[in-house]
C-alpha cells in the first residue's frame, strides 16, 4: 500500500479488498477487536483476512466446504428439512439448552456460555427468554 501523504483521504470500498484491491471473497475485518470494543471495519478479501490473523482462512474454508460434501455423500443429513419447524418444547428440551439454562442459573454471562459451550449468543438469549415466559 503506498505510504499516505499528508491530508490524503484514502477511499474505502466496501466490496473491494482494502489490501489488494480483490473483489472476491470480501469479509468485514474489525480494525479493534469487537470484544475491546471496536465498531470500525475494513473490507479485507479471504487471502489478506488470513494474513491479518495469521491463519490460511481459504484452505479453512476449503476443507470445510469437502467436508460437508463428503458427509453428504456418505447419506448424512445436514440442517433440517425444508419448511419444517422445531417445537419451542423441543428446543428447550435439548441437552445443550438444559446446560444453558443451568448456567444463566447460576449467573453466567451470554458470553462466557458461549465460550464455554461453543455456542451462538442468540441461541443462549432464545433460552433466557423461553425461561421468562
Amino acid at each position: 500500500m503506498p505510504s499516505m501523504k499528508e491530508n490524503e483521504v484514502i477511499v474505502i470500498h466496501k466490496n473491494k479488498c482494502f489490501e489488494c484491491g480483490s473483489t472476491e471473497n470480501i469479509q468485514n475485518h474489525h480494525v479493534i477487536p469487537k470484544s475491546k470494543g471496536g465498531t470500525k471495519r475494513i473490507p479485507l478479501c479471504i487471502k489478506c483476512h488470513g494474513k491479518v490473523h495469521n491463519k490460511n482462512l481459504v484452505k479453512f474454508h476449503a476443507l470445510a466446504k469437502i467436508g460437508r460434501e463428503q458427509a453428504i455423500e456418505n447419506g448424512v443429513k445436514m440442517g433440517r428439512p425444508k419448511n419444517s419447524k422445531e417445537t419451542f418444547e423441543i428446543f428447550m428440551n435439548k441437552p445443550k439448552n438444559q446446560k444453558i439454562l443451568g448456567l444463566l442459573k447460576e449467573g453466567w454471562t451470554i458470553r462466557r456460555i458461549a465460550k464455554k459451550l461453543n455456542c451462538s449468543n442468540k441461541t443462549i438469549i432464545k433460552v433466557r427468554r423461553g425461561n421468562e415466559i
